[in-house]
């Protein structure tokens, strides 16, 4: 019923069953440490053993959502791939789940020290078994997590590309060139007269030749009335300088 409620827990939490089979299936690394314990001490697997291992679930649980959660983070907010995520979360989370681990398991040194028949199981359990996981946990968490969703990012790649998110860009920039090499080829039916007309009417040099020819004129225009006789008049009479025109 614990495990039941934990995978529950998980479900409710990650939305996938994959990572809460994941989750799940990391308690597995507690019954080492738990089992090394009690053959140690020579004790019983008892009651308070049993609700011991039960409360080393919940730690343990506790542990892969920490490192777990950070790694999806990381992959769907920021875009980085598995193995990336995996990594970081391995190394971002192992110092909260050594400070969690050492404080469970520190705290139950005195049911340990009180050798209670009652206690002593339960506290030994969870000593043994909280420091035995927490190093298991770190380098074996993030390599399955690895393992088990490699496939996925491969699968998100393949529905990336049927979903057309690759190809059509490429698909587009295929008719841009396309149609880039239509418009140079409509460019290229001018024929050798009309290139010439538009080269001279677009000809920088020539403009400026046509502007210097107009400038031309008008002054071969205010040259031109040097040869009308000049006139100047009074109140009294009117004087030209040449009777005639200069011919």
């Amino acid at each position: 019923m614990a495990v039941f409620i934990i995978f529950l827990i998980l479900m409710i939490h990650f939305k996938l069953i994959n990572m809460a089979l994941l989750v799940l299936s990391s308690i597995s690394l507690s019954l080492m440490g738990a089992v090394i314990g009690v053959l140690l001490l020579r004790l019983e697997l008892g009651v308070t053993a049993i609700l011991g291992i039960v409360s080393l679930m919940g730690i343990l649980v506790r542990n892969g959502i920490i490192m777990l959660d950070y790694g999806e983070e990381l992959r769907n907010k920021y875009k980085k791939t598995i193995l990336e995520a995996a990594m970081e979360a391995g190394k971002r989370r192992m110092r909260p789940i050594f400070l969690t681990s050492v404080a469970a398991s520190m705290g139950v040194v005195p049911m340990i020290l009180s050798k209670s028949a009652l206690w002593e199981p339960m506290g030994t359990v969870i000593f043994f078994g909280t420091l035995t996981s927490m190093v298991l946990l770190v380098f074996i968490l993030p390599v399955a997590y690895w393992l088990i969703f490699k496939r996925v990012d491969k699968r998100k790649r393949l529905k990336a590309l049927s979903n057309g998110r690759i190809i059509k860009p490429a698909l587009i920039t295929i008719v841009l060139l396309l149609g880039f090499d239509n418009y140079v080829s409509a460019q290229n039916q001018y024929s050798l007269e009309q290139c010439k007309t538009l080269a001279l009417q677009n000809n920088a040099l020539v403009r400026n030749s046509n502007l210097e020819i107009e400038a031309s004129k008008q002054v071969k225009d205010a040259a031109f009335t040097n040869y009308f006789p000049k006139v100047s008049a009074t109140g009294m009479a009117f004087r030209f300088n040449e009777p005639l025109f200069k011919l």
